[in-house]
């Protein structure tokens, strides 16, 4: 064979490895991007559970949503350098400093890391861990024989390293600080202020929780909806007109408008008396509401592994600090309940003035601003941020007997979480419109700080 002809054929073999090599290489990325694009029903899973372990435990919405915030932040920190496009949160927020950082030149199975880290963080945070750390184990146990034993040791171990990481941060952030502060001595015998309400006249509900620290902002009061209608009992007033269309929706109320209010309820305990007896209705709580319906819209998307993470991550922190901006505000302003006000001052008929009770159950904290409200704008601008303003239905409410919502867009669905609250009788409409406005300066504040996508 001549020096030509042995050219030839050194180049053929070199052109057939390198069709070999690329095409497994092809092959090697269709198979992730399949095995990826499936992945994000195991993070549906675990978020599902969390909240049905966030309920059967009685946390109340604020502390749920720091669950959520944290768990979800751990799942996308575990995968996030998996992912072209996608930027890590270290250095972004006040939370995500020195995170571990997986080996590029090794292999991972990002399905693994995220559901270990998931897991891990929200295991940890909850009183019954072991309804988690089950499904957790029933996930693993299916991933495990999907992957090689090496890959998933190695993939298991770096979602191991973020929680043990992040768990750091989890234990400094103020919330076990609160649980040891003073009974906190509210004000009492003024007339324009919050006072326990029936039926259970308790104290007010997480009243340190705003001094935990925020995620996406610097403290909680950074953002404030600003002060409400001056307390009056002026039948002229603009705050007697609040009550009275309380009042008079309460007594004319429409089957859309209990339908509405009953949907939107979400309170995670309520209490009846009944004779001796007590029983406590559990229903999921506003942030579970809303981590549904981002399970809603991502499996309408169809979306895979990791866009999957970003929404759950975004909108739980939007919730969090949401919250906490809420609760700075509800106890800075601490504005009377319609419930009290309508039967000190509304009423004149004294049988009418002991009697009248709102819809649902008048939760025991500050009216203003709705916390509620505040929270669903800020999940619903986040949303709205990833998704644009999509049409999907809402069967979040469908296992406590409440038939499914159908919602043109996000915005929509959370202006009617807002004057749900209304119709229910535990607010007034300033505190709700207050909320979503409040929401949206929350949402548009995490969506502008957390940048998830690499530009």
């Amino acid at each position: 064979m001549n020096r030509r002809n042995r050219y030839q054929s050194m180049i053929g073999i070199q052109t057939l490895f390198m069709v070999l090599f690329f095409g497994l290489m092809l092959t090697t990325s269709a198979m992730a991007k399949e095995k990826y694009a499936e992945g994000g029903r195991y993070i549906h899973q675990l978020n599902r559970q969390i909240i049905e372990t966030t309920l059967g435990d009685g946390f109340s919405p604020p502390v749920a949503s720091r669950i959520y915030a944290y768990a979800n932040l751990a799942a996308y920190q575990a995968s996030c350098s998996g992912f072209q496009g996608f930027k890590t949160l270290d250095g972004q927020l006040n939370v995500i400093t020195g995170m571990p950082v997986a080996d590029r030149t090794l292999e991972y199975d990002w399905r693994v890391s995220s559901v270990v880290a998931l897991s891990g963080v929200a295991s940890k945070m909850v009183y019954y861990y072991q309804s988690i750390d089950s499904v957790s184990a029933l996930i693993l146990n299916e991933l495990q024989s999907t992957t090689s034993p090496e890959v998933f040791e190695r993939s298991k171990e770096f979602g191991q390293q973020v929680v043990a990481a992040l768990m750091k941060y989890v234990k400094v952030d103020g919330f076990v600080k609160i649980q040891a502060s003073a009974k906190f001595d509210f004000p009492k015998d003024i007339d324009s202020v919050w006072e326990p309400t029936p039926p259970a006249f308790m104290d007010p509900a997480d009243p340190f929780i705003a001094t935990v620290r925020t995620i996406s902002m610097k403290s909680a009061g950074e953002l404030d909806p600003g002060a409400p209608i001056k307390f009056s009992t002026d039948p002229n007033s603009a705050f007697y007109k609040q009550a009275q269309e309380v009042y008079q929706i309460s007594q004319n109320m429409t089957d859309e408008q209990r339908a509405i209010a009953l949907f939107w309820n979400d309170t995670p305990g309520s209490t009846e008396f009944i004779g001796h007896f007590m029983p406590t209705q559990r229903q999921i709580n506003p942030g579970g509401h809303w981590i549904n319906i981002t399970r809603i819209v991502c499996e309408q998307r169809n979306l895979g592994l990791m866009e999957t993470i970003e929404a759950y991550a975004l909108v739980s922190v939007s919730m969090f600090d949401g919250f906490l901006s809420c609760w700075s505000a509800k106890y800075k302003y601490n504005t009377i309940r319609p419930v009290s006000y309508i039967n000190r001052y509304f009423l004149n008929d004294l049988t009418d003035h002991a009697s009248w009770k709102p819809l649902i159950q008048t939760p025991s904290f500050p009216e203003y601003p709705s916390g509620h409200s505040t929270i669903s704008a800020a999940a619903a601008t986040v949303l709205t941020k990833l998704f644009g303003p999509m049409a999907y239905t809402d069967d979040t409410e469908t296992p406590f007997g409440y038939p499914a919502r159908s919602f043109n867009n996000f915005m929509d669905a959370a202006q009617e979480a807002s004057v749900s609250r209304v119709y229910g009788g535990i607010h007034f409409r300033e505190g709700c419109d207050a909320g979503n406005r409040l929401g949206q300066m929350v949402g548009n504040n995490v969506v502008q700080k957390l940048i998830t996508r690499a530009s």
